[in-house]
């Protein structure tokens, strides 16, 4: 059941990419994953964890004039 939402929503996705192109309206969702980690010199911190983060967003693209 995973599988099939997460196939519909990348065909959404690219559905709405090609709708784009045609007019002065663009819209879509961004979203990733991050790893970060932080070491420092100092010899008595020898445990280096990561963090794992997300992040998600959405995005407009609003054409005022052709030459703006």
């Amino acid at each position: 059941m995973k599988k099939q939402i997460t196939l519909l929503l990348i065909f959404i996705l690219f559905v709405l990419g090609v709708k784009a192109q045609d007019s002065n309206l663009a819209f879509g969702f961004k979203g990733g994953a991050n790893y970060a980690s932080y070491r420092t010199p100092d010899a008595f911190m020898d445990v280096y964890k990561g963090k794992i983060g997300f992040y998600f967003g959405g995005f407009a693209n609003i054409g005022i004039t052709e030459k703006f």
